[in-house]
């Protein structure tokens, strides 16, 4: 279940946090700690600056580790800072961000990791981790009012996706993979929407697909439950902003089904939601990766859905979006 959940869940690994050098009689004070903090990202930011955006999926191995050992020299040169005494909100916010600066030196060395051998699931997922990580961060750089801390985006010009597009199929409702149990088939339907609001969709790898299937049949609900599987990328402008996946029952599907799928895709709390009017359950990972898991409607369903997005907003678009632009 755990190598399910790292591929459908984006989840994340929690970084402990960093230790910093104890303070000493001379320690600096609040202002001075934080101003040290913004040069090192003010050097951060222009050693990033310096990289030339990847355009092919050998750039982007070079690039990655390039941007990870930028990101590891900041975290080594932060750890020396002396703390200065007592606490302060300043000093939490500084260690958060050399933890998210520690984790994101690992997600690039996954990124570099999965360009060298063309994994462009795994790219898709820690690009859009990465982002999202650094989005938290630019909330701590304005608290901190350490600006040069609010790094740019890194991957905001990836032209989706790295590798080679897929080809793309004649509309069709036809299945294409049969699912290992049998009662399940997986349909690529990118080819048959009509995009709205300047979304793009494009189908998930089909590793992706195979994830999702082993997680609904991990449901003892949805595993009953005969149909057909399917998934895309979201896109808007050219960046990736949520993969949606989606569960089609040839009859129809219990809306309990959420709540055994929550209980398989996290251990963190879940809440009540409803997105585009459908009901469900919603969560943040570890990683700060917004989750949502639907259903049609409550009592009997024609549909589940499961949404993964750097934000909550990024899964009202994304769902909204995509139902918006099915066939009428």
């Amino acid at each position: 279940m755990m190598a399910v959940r790292k591929v459908v869940a984006l989840a994340v690994t929690t970084v402990a946090l960093a230790t910093m050098v104890a303070c000493s009689d001379s320690a600096p004070s609040s202002s001075q700690f934080v101003n040290s903090v913004d040069r090192i990202c003010r050097t951060l930011g222009t050693g990033l600056d310096d990289l030339s955006k990847p355009g092919t999926i050998d750039d982007l191995a070079s690039f990655a580790d390039d941007a990870s050992h930028l990101f590891a020299s900041a975290v080594t040169a932060m750890k020396k800072l002396q703390v200065p005494g007592g606490s302060s909100s300043a000093i939490s916010d500084a260690k958060t961000l050399v933890s998210n600066f520690d984790h994101l030196v690992d997600v690039l060395d996954d990124i570099g990791a999965a360009a060298k051998s063309a994994d462009q699931a795994t790219i898709d997922e820690r690009t859009a981790e990465f982002e999202s990580v650094r989005s938290q961060d630019s909330d701590l750089a304005d608290s901190l009012d350490a600006k040069h801390c609010d790094l740019d985006p890194l991957f905001d010009e990836l032209a989706p996706p790295v590798t080679d597009p897929p080809i793309t199929e004649p509309a069709t409702t036809t299945p294409i993979t049969v699912g290992a149990d049998g009662n399940k088939t997986t349909l690529r339907i990118a080819g048959e929407l009509t995009p709205v609001d300047g979304l793009t969709f494009t189908d998930v790898t089909s590793d992706l697909l195979t994830a999702w299937t082993s997680v609904l049949n991990d449901s003892p609900t949805a595993a009953a439950s005969p149909g057909q599987v399917a998934g895309v990328e979201v896109s808007k402008n050219g960046t990736l902003i949520a993969n949606v996946y989606i569960f089609l029952a040839t009859d129809t599907v219990k809306s309990t089904s959420t709540f055994e799928l929550a209980d398989t895709l996290t251990q963190t709390a879940v809440t009540d939601d409803t997105v585009n009017g459908f009901p469900g359950l919603s969560w943040t990972t570890e990683g700060g990766v917004a989750a949502f898991v639907g259903a049609q409607t409550t009592g009997d369903a024609g549909y589940l859905m499961y949404a993964l997005a750097p934000s909550h907003d990024g899964l009202v678009v994304a769902i909204t979006g995509l139902w918006a632009s099915l066939p009428k």
